[in-house]
């Protein structure tokens, strides 16, 4: 494991014991987070060697069997990834706005990469407004591969209205990476909500070629609910699949919900011009119910938890996409591994 500082702060690397130890101690450091685990597709072989590095930069980079999987920002007003890349160093996430590529559609420009943000939270909106942010507020933690990252959710005169401790665990095989991506959120104060909107919240931007519609778009979108293209918006699905063939590869972008994620399983903000977020609060959008009857409150004192995992695969065009059993049985196990873990 390389380490070259983090914005003249060192980076903690701690041992099992110590990690414990850290995460648990003090207001807003909630559980330890899990190790790497299984590749996520059932047709994914052994994870392989991860390499997690921090840079100068405050970017962190993630290796696996040496080549670059993506960078982790926190110097922005919110963290995110960028690239995320499949085996190949094949891009699967849109450039814009941090590295346009040619064929970038220039909307949305608070989409980046991989991110995590909700557009109403204490009535503040952190899906656009530029006043409020998502802050690093302690040295990221390194152990083995997963990175954990302390955060405020922080508005306009500084008010903090959310701690949230990330981890994120990565991993790989010679047709994939993955990220598992586990949110732990308290409450500044009582009251605290995540609002009934759709503008959030687990989100990635997809590369322009694997939208549904749009310049250039030769993607197909499907749930777990067998629901595709446009009629997947707001309807509820273990898991989302996007995919199709690229350069004479065939590129798949895979987002699962767990099972113990609240209201489980999640609606999805899922846009045929290349937007996929798990979304469990913008019920009024997404179903016509009363306004703010998809609001979640947030607790002071007992965390509150969202777990997701991101998968990319890239194999040549011949091998085909995976199968809906396959995709189903890569969810169970996603549900499986993480029950082991917590007992």
């Amino acid at each position: 494991m390389r380490f070259h500082g983090w914005s003249g702060r060192c980076v903690r690397v701690l041992g099992l014991g110590s990690l414990l130890g850290a995460a648990c101690a003090g207001q807003g450091h909630l559980a330890a987070p899990p190790s790497a685990g299984e590749a996520v597709y059932a047709t994914a072989q052994p994870s392989a060697g991860v390499e997690l590095s921090a840079l100068e930069d405050g970017t962190v980079e993630v290796h696996i069997e040496g080549e670059l999987f993506t960078r982790v920002h926190t110097d922005g007003r919110i963290p995110y990834l960028h690239p995320v890349l499949a085996p190949g160093g094949v891009a699967m996430t849109r450039g814009f706005p941090m590295e346009p590529g040619p064929l970038d559609a220039r909307d949305h420009p608070h989409h980046q990469s991989l991110w995590v943000a909700h557009g109403e939270v204490a009535g503040l909106d952190f899906w656009h407004d530029p006043a409020c942010s998502v802050r690093l507020m302690d040295e990221p933690q390194i152990h083995g591969a997963t990175l954990t990252l302390s955060l405020a959710w922080i508005g306009p005169g500084e008010r903090t209205v959310l701690r949230e401790e990330r981890s994120l665990s990565f991993g790989g095989s010679a047709e994939e990476r993955w990220l598992e991506q586990t949110c732990r959120f308290l409450a500044a104060d009582e009251g605290v909500a995540f609002g009934d909107t759709k503008e959030g919240t687990f989100a990635v931007r997809l590369r322009p070629e694997l939208r549904v519609e749009g310049p250039h778009a030769v993607g197909s979108l499907r749930t777990s609910e067998e629901r595709e293209g446009k009629a997947a918006w707001g309807q509820p699905a273990s898991w989302v699949h996007c995919t199709g063939v690229i350069d004479g590869q065939h590129l798949s972008v895979a987002l699962f919900d767990h099972p113990k994620n609240p209201r489980f399983p999640t609606r999805w903000h899922a846009r045929t011009y290349g937007l996929v977020a798990a979304n469990p609060f913008g019920l009024h959008h997404f179903t016509g119910s009363p306004s703010g009857e998809g609001a979640l409150p947030a607790s002071v004192t007992e965390p509150l938890v969202f777990r997701h995992r991101f998968a990319f695969r890239a194999v040549p065009a011949s091998s085909g996409a995976l199968t809906d059993e396959a995709l189903n049985a890569a969810a169970a196990r996603f549900g499986a591994a993480r029950a082991r873990q917590e007992r």
